[in-house]
């Protein structure tokens, strides 16, 4: 095959690692103002996480990303960087785990606050498997086009697209 493929990415794998929890309550940080303590259940276990987004609330349910999750997120210079969620202290109180925004899903290019989702949302059940979230993975090849200059129909996207057709049948 002409078109080398240098990276594979599967967009919306992080919809897999993700599950619907309800937020039971919300306390102050103790020792910071915009953090929250916020007191989740997947409807069998609860939990409390440190919370930094404003819309956090007792009532709603969010999308939580438990210890050993990765995603795959924009750093503060445009690079992508890979976050895994592992314990972390956030001004002294440990937090084992992340209520999730658009963005951290890629869902969105920015966002926010946490995603809310509707209040029938099942407990404990990952995204990937809620039909409002169904096809939101893909597969996003990156292709050195050095090597095609003298291939002009793998010039746009047409062409890849035939391409890789031909190839995957």
């Amino acid at each position: 095959s002409v078109a080398e493929v240098e990276d594979v990415k599967i967009v919306g794998k992080a919809l897999d690692q993700v599950r619907v929890v309800e937020v039971l309550k919300t306390e102050p940080h103790p020792d910071a103002d915009k953090l929250k303590l916020a007191t989740l259940t997947d409807g069998t276990e609860e939990r409390t996480i440190v919370c930094g987004a404003s819309n956090c609330r007792a009532g709603i349910k969010l999308p939580f990303a438990d210890l050993g999750a990765e995603f795959e997120i924009k750093g503060k210079d445009g690079k992508v960087e890979t976050l895994v969620i592992k314990p972390t202290k956030i001004r002294g109180v440990e937090s084992t785990g992340m209520l999730c925004s658009e963005e951290e899903l890629g869902l969105a290019d920015s966002s926010e606050g946490v995603l809310e989702l509707p209040a029938d949302t099942p407990l404990g059940v990952k995204l990937s498997e809620l039909e409002a979230f169904s096809g939101q993975d893909d597969i996003l090849f990156e292709i050195d086009n050095k090597s095609l200059t003298h291939r002009p129909d793998l010039w746009g996207h047409y062409g890849f697209a035939r391409e890789f057709a031909t190839i995957f049948d």
